[in-house]
């Protein structure tokens, strides 16, 4: 996959990972928010999959991919920094989408890495080497 630039860490986001986004302090995931957000990776690696778009081409497609997992995002942003979905869900877009990129940002190789796994299809005959 491309590196992309915009989503590279500088030193400061590495050695101080959390970030303030309109007030809220968020902070890279826990292992426990991975276990608690899995159930929600898995259903988005399900539409992943439906959607046909190959792995290696999510980072490239990253438009559709967020369209295609919108519907989850404000349980993401919820799981992530501790509030009530219906909290979140009344909250302006703006303030969301904000957030969610940042989550995204904080995350991008915890999604890949779930995403890659969940959504990669299994080869039925794989060729003799």
């Amino acid at each position: 996959m491309a590196n992309d630039p915009a989503m590279e860490k500088t030193e400061t986001e590495i050695l101080f990972p959390e970030q303030e986004v309109d007030g809220i302090t968020v902070h890279p995931w826990t292992f426990g928010q991975i276990a608690k957000l899995s159930p929600i990776f898995r259903l988005i690696a399900s539409d992943l999959r439906e959607s046909e778009i190959p792995v290696d081409e999510l980072e490239s497609r990253m438009s559709e991919v967020i369209l295609i997992a919108g519907k989850y995002a404000p349980s993401i942003v919820a799981a992530t920094i501790n509030l009530p979905i219906a909290e979140v869900e009344q909250w302006p877009p703006e303030k969301g989408i904000k957030l969610l990129f940042t989550i995204i940002s904080q995350n991008l190789e915890h999604i890949k890495n779930s995403f890659g796994l969940g959504i990669a299809k299994k080869v039925e005959n794989p060729p003799e080497v």
